[in-house]
């Protein structure tokens, strides 16, 4: 007798239906208590027992704890909302769902895949797509139904991202609802850096949670360079990102508000010109220009209103403009990561000199940089704002020892770091030409050994 088998059941397998739920444990008080843990219908959850000294003591209990016994001992799901039938030995209870009662988590635009382990699991592992995410609330639908992921089981949620690296956030199931595509999970983290690890991935992840979301929530927003990277702008998509950047960030500071024509926030130096893009995550937050004018006056946004100084023409230099960051993402290390790649372009370019134009409140974080005032001022593109003209003398940066070393290398040691491993101190030192060589030698060494990414 020749066996048939069906193609579409090799493919798919069976979901096993078994006739009990995972051991779980209650605690009431110092006790605690074992029993079997199993649906009893939409949001009903019931255990079941044959402990009688539970039983009678629910009786006047208010509250007590659910956990799963594989999960070991610790905490568990606190259950104020259940009612005891001592006579088959059950107590059902209902657990509300925390998206109707307040949790406000962060829905993601697109579903980013998730791995869940557990040990109620053994050695499997489930697949997930998280649809949700705060720190405080992780909503994950399960790919495919497990009937171990309930209420109060703990679970750790693996998501990789190509920005970002791994994150592995660790939990504990607080609702389950089966939906028509299949079982939603709310997940709670319990411990401090499993809310930071949710708190990042809501960032990196959502337009609408930023860094000062991040802080409202009581984290901190150190570590920020990790999820930082840079790319030049050389798509219409990049292009119109940094127009909504510029945008965005001036409106914050009340210029042209009601401006709703984007071509205000551009002119034609930008055809000449080098856009750069801060992500945090896959969310554009920053924007900075650099204008290579080789030589033609007519290409320097500060020359047409403020003639710079002969010295500066006399030499090759950069002009950094038009930089803006999202009000949501500021003190996160952006303006630091825009810097550090100007840096590495003026190496790399041989340039003497960096020409910026600067606002009040921005020039003593250029000057710390060692930017130096020029006696020109020209009026803010935007508004009547008296904008500061100052340059940065890349040679006399990179032999000078001062005071500002350490914020120095903080900003600029990462570029030259990155130049040195690519390109070797001779290059390096042909920009010093009859510059100091000692200076650059301590700051070359140190760069060396130390890399930061932000402060």
């Amino acid at each position: 007798m020749q066996l048939q088998f069906d193609p579409v059941m090799m493919v798919k397998p069976r979901q096993i239906q078994l006739p009990y739920g995972p051991t779980c444990r209650l605690r009431l008080g110092r006790a605690a208590y074992d029993g079997v843990l199993h649906a009893a219908g939409i949001d009903l959850w019931a255990v079941t027992t044959q402990d009688r000294r539970l039983l009678r003591r629910l009786r006047e209990a208010e509250a007590l704890s659910l956990s799963l016994a594989c999960d070991g001992s610790g905490s568990g799901l606190r259950l104020s909302d259940f009612t005891v039938d001592e006579e088959i030995g059950r107590i059902l209870f209902r657990l509300s769902d925390p998206l109707k009662n307040g949790a406000e988590p962060t829905w993601l635009e697109h579903s980013v895949s998730t791995v869940v382990r557990a040990p109620c699991l053994f050695r499997r592992v489930a697949e997930a797509d998280l649809a949700a995410v705060s720190p405080f609330e992780l909503v994950l639908r399960l790919i495919e139904p497990d009937g171990f992921l309930v209420p109060s089981a703990v679970i750790s949620l693996e998501v990789h991202r190509p920005w970002g690296g791994r994150f592995n956030i660790r939990g504990r199931v607080v609702h389950r609802a089966e939906l028509d595509g299949g079982s939603q999970l709310v997940i709670r983290p319990e411990r401090v850096p499993d809310k930071a690890a949710a708190g990042w991935l809501a960032v990196c992840e959502s337009d609408t949670f930023g860094i000062r979301q991040l802080r409202m929530n009581g984290l901190s927003a150190r570590g920020a360079g990790r999820f930082l990277r840079i790319s030049r702008c050389s798509t219409v998509a990049d292009w119109h990102n940094v127009v909504r950047l510029r945008r965005i960030a001036n409106q914050f500071f009340g210029r042209h508000q009601e401006a709703d024509d984007d071509t205000i926030w551009t002119d034609e130096l930008d055809d000449n010109s080098l856009s750069l893009l801060v992500w945090l995550g896959r969310n554009p937050v920053g924007t900075g220009r650099l204008v290579f004018n080789g030589g033609d006056r007519r290409l320097s946004e500060i020359e047409a209103s403020s003639p710079l100084p002969d010295w500066v023409w006399a030499e090759r230099f950069l002009e950094v403009s038009r930089v803006a960051i999202d009000a949501d993402h500021r003190s996160a290390g952006v303006m630091i990561a825009i810097f550090q790649e100007v840096g590495r372009i003026a190496l790399e370019t041989n340039c003497r000199y960096l020409v910026l134009d600067a606002i009040e409140k921005l020039v003593p974080i250029y000057e710390k940089v060692g930017a130096v005032h020029l006696p020109n001022t020209k009026k803010h593109p935007f508004s009547d704002e008296t904008v500061h003209v100052m340059v940065i003398d890349i040679r006399r940066s990179l032999t000078s020892i001062d005071r500002r070393l350490l914020y120095w290398l903080a900003v600029f040691g990462p570029a030259l770091r990155s130049h040195l491993r690519l390109f070797g101190a001779r290059h390096t030192r042909a920009i010093l030409n009859r510059g100091i060589q000692i200076g650059f030698t301590v700051k070359q060494a140190l760069a060396r050994a130390l890399f930061f990414r932000s402060i």
